[in-house]
């Protein structure tokens, strides 16, 4: 039995889409969208037994504040195993194989956000971000965008660029760049963009998923018309080095 732990690279990548869609329950639009373009711009990491595609993850890169300055952090994303081939090991073993990489690069720790937190614990991951789950309460003062476009990435930008660096230490770069994704995102989910007004100015947004359920929601004043509902363990972390401080966290989304 020969096993290799390597990164695909180029085409290669599009060979873990049969796993890919074994494993997740996403649409066929959203893997149409992942396959024709983020793929390739992340790092595919899998273990190959005899040839056979076993186990896999893919580690995304991501432009994080963290220590007051902007830096690359990576996301780890799909992680899957053939159902055949499950508890032998091979995901353990790809995890290592990143942790070392990464430590390399000299990245100070990389993330995940898991469904089981139980199964990464042993892997040295910690819960660093408890999620709010939040809830439409009352008929909300809101405005509703269907389509977000350029111009609201541009509004959201400036927002959260104010607003982020006042409450949190460590936090994804909320930039052009970034809502142009989300917005494609939500636009093949069906969802949508909501703004909170308060008098003038704008109070905060909410980022919403074609069932209702609130992806992320950033504001100065808690809406009226959003109602918290406790929290969940949503982001784990893995320290990759000994002065590691990530402190008050914000990581409210999956890709």
């Amino acid at each position: 039995m020969s096993l290799t732990i390597h990164y695909l690279q180029g085409e290669e990548k599009l060979k873990i889409r049969a796993l890919y869609e074994a494993t997740f329950d996403d649409s066929k639009d959203y893997v149409d969208y992942l396959f024709d373009g983020p793929v390739f711009e992340n790092d595919v990491l899998v273990l190959e037994k005899d040839g056979k595609l076993c186990s896999m993850l893919q580690l995304v890169p991501k432009r994080m504040i963290y220590n007051g300055e902007v830096c690359t952090i990576h996301y780890i994303f799909a992680v899957a195993t053939d159902e055949s081939e499950r508890r032998n090991g091979y995901m353990g073993m790809l995890l290592e194989k990143v942790f070392e990489d990464l430590k390399a690069k000299g990245e100070p720790f990389v993330y995940l956000v898991p469904v089981d937190t139980t199964v990464y614990k042993k892997f040295g991951f910690r819960v660093a971000y408890l999620k709010s789950k939040y809830k439409f309460g009352k008929e909300p003062n809101q405005v509703r965008v269907y389509q977000p476009n350029t111009l609201d990435a541009v509004i959201l930008e400036k927002f959260c660029r104010r607003y982020l660096p006042v409450k949190y230490d460590t936090y994804l770069v909320h930039d052009q760049a970034y809502f142009q994704k989300v917005f494609k995102e939500l636009q093949i989910d069906k969802g949508y963009l909501i703004y909170h007004p308060r008098g003038e100015q704008i109070n905060g947004y909410t980022l919403v998923a074609s069932d209702g359920s609130i992806l992320e929601s950033v504001f100065v004043h808690q809406p009226d018309e959003i109602v918290l509902h406790g929290y969940t363990p949503w982001v784990m972390i893995k320290e990759l080095s000994s002065d590691c401080k990530v402190g008050r966290m914000f990581i409210n989304d999956e890709t």
